[in-house]
């Protein structure tokens, strides 16, 4: 019994800082299937033209967040966990096709 409190507590006192979620979360994503690239938009959501022949050569789809700034979300480790998945999946010739706008790290 006593072992069992002390482990729910100590899993009480861990924090995860939002980047660090935003990680977790395109893990689990991409685990489940779902591939996406994070933007971070303005007013109106922008389309670029040839951006649906990206999305189905490399089965990923753009996720435009707004202009409002989710507070839960660090784009750029979320994104850069997607850009790890497409590296080891098609290699790095994808980063010439993706959409400008896509914050991603440099490699």
């Amino acid at each position: 019994m006593k072992i069992l409190i002390c482990l729910i507590t100590s899993i009480h006192e861990i924090k995860i800082s939002k980047c660090e979620q935003s990680t977790i979360q395109a893990k689990s994503d991409l685990n489940n299937g779902k591939v996406n690239f994070m933007i971070q938009g303005g007013i109106i959501s922008i389309y670029i033209e040839g951006q649906e022949v990206f999305e189905q050569k490399y089965k990923v789809k753009y996720f435009d967040l707004g202009c409002v700034a989710s507070i839960n979300l660090c784009i750029e480790h979320y994104n850069a966990e997607v850009a790890k998945y497409l590296d080891l999946k098609y290699g790095k010739k994808w980063r010439k096709e993706v959409r400008f706008d896509v914050s991603l790290p440099i490699s």
